[in-house]
């Protein structure tokens, strides 16, 4: 059975993961990264696998925008590339921290309206 474990890293919880885990189910952990709690093997850490995306994002950005400025390319060729990361990074990062962290909401929200305003110029441009 998949389980997903709010918290999972403090007295109670850990016992729980571990004795679930070691039941044989397919256990996942989500937290907010406060403490370094130890998880037995086969137990997925989601805050990892968040940290690990806006990572990926940051350095799909740095790299984009290095290769673009090298070329002396203009601000808009370089807002084509910047979007992609936006939407195949950044995006489904900030959805999953929405989800567990309710402050990331608003920001999300926010977020959504301002990507899909950036995408529909950058399709118009495409048009012309």
């Amino acid at each position: 059975m998949k389980i997903l474990i709010i918290g999972g890293t403090g007295t109670i919880s850990t016992a729980v993961v571990r004795l679930l885990s070691e039941q044989g189910h397919e256990v996942s952990v989500i937290n907010r990264g406060t403490r370094n709690a130890v998880l037995p093997d086969g137990v997925a850490d989601l805050l990892a696998a968040l940290r690990t995306a806006q990572d990926d994002f940051n350095a799909a950005n740095d790299t984009a925008t290095a290769a673009l400025t090298a070329k002396g390319e203009s601000a808009y060729a370089l807002k084509k590339p910047l979007l992609a990361a936006i939407n195949e990074k950044l995006v489904p990062y900030v959805t999953a921290m929405s989800a567990i962290q309710p402050e990331y909401a608003d920001f999300a929200a926010k977020a959504d309206v301002e990507i899909s305003k950036a995408n529909a110029s950058v399709g118009k441009k495409a048009k012309e």
